[in-house]
């Protein structure tokens, strides 16, 4: 069954029927659940407030007394470290113009062999298509005339 309902103990607004829930909680909801699972136990805060218990768990762990702490960190990453340099970039490109009416394999053949290129090919690719070398032709839908039928030749 597929309604949305309002809980008044917890008020937060939910899905019915839906197995992917997903709340946004603030910093004061979530202190005032750490606080209740630290009085409480965890347990009793999860049934209180409806909030999973390993939210509550790593919400505890990193919890030191102020709802500054409860603020979620980033999951960028800090670093690319499989990100290709400005100089393999500028070897593709380069071994490209040389060598494009041959095509894409062949480049890529001729990077690995003679200059060590250690990435795989649809890296070649993806760094011809950033620099705008490349550029994916857009798929055109065919256009279907209609038949004509003459209807003296059909028999009824």
């Amino acid at each position: 069954m597929w309604y949305n309902s309002f809980d008044e103990k917890t008020q937060i607004h939910t899905k019915k029927g839906c197995c992917n829930m997903s709340v946004t909680y603030t910093n004061k909801k979530r202190k005032r659940i750490c606080d209740y699972a630290l009085k409480h136990g965890k347990m009793k805060a999860h049934e209180q407030y409806g909030t999973s218990r390993p939210s509550i768990d790593s919400w505890l762990e990193r919890y030191d007394g102020t709802a500054k702490s409860l603020t979620p960190k980033s999951s960028k990453p800090k670093s690319h470290p499989n990100q290709s340099t400005l100089e393999e970039e500028k070897l593709v490109i380069r071994m490209w113009k040389k060598h494009k009416e041959y095509g894409l394999d062949y480049v890529f053949g001729i990077l690995k062999r003679e200059k060590g290129y250690t990435r795989c090919r649809e890296t070649v690719y993806n760094v011809l298509k950033r620099n705008g070398i490349i550029i994916k032709p857009k798929k055109t839908k065919k256009k279907i005339k209609a038949k004509k039928i003459q209807w003296s030749n059909c028999s009824r």
